[in-house]
């Protein structure tokens, strides 16, 4: 099986033992392509949203992945797959009532997970509704998953961003496949959701003021990271009064929106049609878990059926061989496995992008100063688990190091600021953020301690300790918590200097276009 002579599959040659067949919306058909071909392959239905040029190339010829396979140096295969794509503005929604949500009731024993039945059965009961039989069928449906595979700036686009608001009024789960956490992901991370979502005025009445006006002041610094964050806050609503359970969880629920980390690398490759991408490293999907345990098991679905796609590999003798397929989806409990990324993107993907407008590819900006890298990368780390993540939820250094050795190409980050773009995904600025409110954080704690210190009258105990601490060379607590709040300061110092760089670049982007 070589590069040149490669085998094919599609869903049809594809066996799986999927009890239920899942209707995913993607939106994106480049990288979201991949995710799709994943999906179809295990037996699921899938809609790709794209322009309506590039959908018609998915319609006539189908998806089109090439990928390396472990333990064949420089063989790929091609693997193929037929997914509807649409226009954003072909995507109709049926309505759901509160009476008859097929979604909440789905463990029910008459309910067989056969989602095409019910659908049949919802036109046979909605026949006053003259509309729905006045649409294509097709293109009418109740999905099951929406996943967002676009960069963020590309929601701001007009007819996406109307797709958008659609879907979050349909309050039908979402996981976005992106670097970029969107706000409603945000806001179900511990220790960021009383930044993320604004306080009932009750709440306001309670808090002291300084605390409610430093925390909206982090809030618009954070949302000013987006390009439209007004978008995602339809995500953050109930879907009706009914839905209120108290004054608080009122307004908001981010329970229906997930975060999944898009580490596979891949790429369109130039020159070829769009419907064709190109996985330069197999890596795994990482999504973490819905609020609901109901939607959660949704997605623990998709992973088992595609952990068993198998390409079947038809040899010169005539001889067939199984072969396991990389790139799976893994789903964890904690919320901050996707964020692993995060200390990736700061390490190697912004640092492609150099003060002297030029790029570098990822390998070069993290293995030519190895130890610079190692800093960024391990402060990103514990920025996270001072969050509330766990160590075990992130990717050591040296194994990120090893990965990064055979990512030859600029970040795409790079590549469109080298292009000319004027937003781009802004990571970087979040994480330099999140650093700047644990910083102050810190500084209040060591503040607050000192008053107490003085206020209790505590000197003499004080005087005591020292005189020990005098005859003990080997206690040197303080210092090293000295060093640390230094060492920290100085990696903080080093994250902004690396958002600078970006704004900087984007702001004469910005000027050579006015």
């Amino acid at each position: 099986m070589s590069a040149n002579n490669e085998s094919t599959t599609n869903n049809k040659r594809q066996e799986y033992n999927s009890t239920t067949s899942y209707n995913v919306l993607i939106l994106g058909a480049s990288y979201g392509s991949l995710l799709s071909t994943k999906l179809l392959l295990a037996g699921h239905d899938v809609t790709l949203i794209c322009r309506e040029g590039t959908a018609k190339v998915f319609n006539e010829n189908g998806s089109i992945v090439r990928m390396p396979i472990k333990g064949r140096n420089n063989d790929r295969i091609e693997l193929k797959s037929s997914p509807q794509a649409r226009s954003p503005d072909q995507i109709i929604f049926t309505t759901k009532s509160s009476n008859d949500d097929r979604k909440d009731n789905k463990n029910k024993d008459d309910d067989d997970n056969n989602h095409k039945d019910d659908d049949d059965d919802d036109d046979d009961d909605d026949d006053d509704d003259e509309d729905d039989d006045d649409n294509d069928n097709d293109d009418k449906n109740i999905y099951d998953l929406v996943v967002l595979a676009m960069q963020e700036p590309q929601y701001s686009a007009p007819d996406v961003r109307k797709l958008v608001q659609r879907i979050a009024i349909a309050k039908i789960p979402v996981i976005a496949l992106t670097n970029m956490p969107l706000p409603p992901f945000l806001a179900r991370i511990p220790g960021l959701e009383k930044v993320m979502v604004a306080p009932s005025s009750s709440k306001k009445q309670e808090d002291d003021d300084d605390d409610v006006n430093n925390l909206s002041t982090i809030r618009e610094k954070i949302r000013s990271c987006y390009t439209d964050p007004e978008l995602w806050d339809e995500f953050m609503m109930k879907k009706s009064e009914e839905d209120h359970d108290d004054e608080e969880s009122s307004l908001f629920d981010v329970g229906l929106f997930s975060q999944c980390s898009p580490d596979p690398q891949a790429y369109r490759p130039t020159g070829e049609s769009p419907n064709v991408l190109d996985v330069r490293l197999p890596t795994n999907f990482k999504a973490a878990r819905f609020a609901s345990e109901h939607h959660t098991t949704m997605l623990r679905q998709m992973e088992h059926d595609i952990q068993g796609i198998r390409y079947t590999d038809q040899e010169n003798n005539n001889n067939t061989t199984s072969i396991e397929l990389p790139v799976k989806l893994r789903v964890h409990d904690s919320v901050f496995v996707p964020l692993a990324k995060w200390a990736m993107l700061l390490a190697g993907n912004y640092r492609c992008i150099e003060t002297n407008e030029t790029i570098i590819s990822i390998r070069e900006a993290v293995t030519r100063d190895v130890g610079m890298s190692r800093r960024v990368y391990n402060y990103v780390v514990k920025l996270c688990v001072n969050l509330g993540g766990k160590s075990e939820d992130f990717v050591p250094f040296d194994k990120y190091l090893k990965a990064a050795e055979s990512l030859k190409s600029p970040s795409s980050a790079a590549r469109e600021i080298a292009s000319g773009a004027t937003n781009i995904e802004r990571v970087d600025k979040i994480v330099a953020l999140i650093g700047s409110i644990q910083q102050e954080e810190r500084r209040r704690r060591q503040r607050k301690e000192m008053r107490c210190q003085q206020q209790s009258n505590l000197q003499k105990r004080v005087d005591d300790k020292l005189k020990v601490v005098e005859n003990d060379p080997t206690n040197n607590d303080d210092d090293n918590d000295d060093n640390d709040d230094a060492y920290e300061d100085k990696s903080l110092e080093i994250i902004e200097d690396i958002v600078k760089t970006v704004d900087d670049w984007l702001e004469k982007n910005k000027t050579k276009k006015v």
